[in-house]
């Protein structure tokens, strides 16, 4: 997806938040279509101090996991000690929008991507 401004950006995203990196897990997502039945994944754990914009759908609280946000070996000492302000896709709402099936990982609603 690509975007004209960030007032575009802004308009089209699900979440926007300002937060810090604080860990990292592996997992696995649903492909929209075609494909493997999923798709290893790294998710960074992102510690949200502000919502900018959207209502964040959280597992823990104050907590959202980003697709792609870290690699395998990533330790402590690797996570960015600065502030970020993530731009979001929700996965599940991603997939209602575009018509693509739902996901049978009753987590996707969880899942956020870049």
């Amino acid at each position: 997806m690509t975007y004209d401004s960030l007032a575009d950006i802004t308009q089209r995203v699900h979440l926007i938040v300002r937060g810090h990196l604080i860990g990292h897990l592996s997992g696995e997502v649903a492909p929209f279509s075609g494909g493997p039945p999923s798709l290893p994944t790294i998710f960074g754990l992102v510690q949200i101090d502000e919502v900018l914009k959207g209502e964040p759908q959280m597992r823990t609280d104050g907590v959202i996991q980003v697709a792609d946000l870290g690699w395998p070996d990533m330790s402590a000492s690797d996570l960015p000690d600065d502030e970020v302000i993530l731009f979001l896709m929700n996965y599940a709402r991603q997939r209602t929008e575009s018509g693509a099936p739902a996901s049978s990982d009753p987590d996707d609603r969880y899942y956020y991507v870049r």
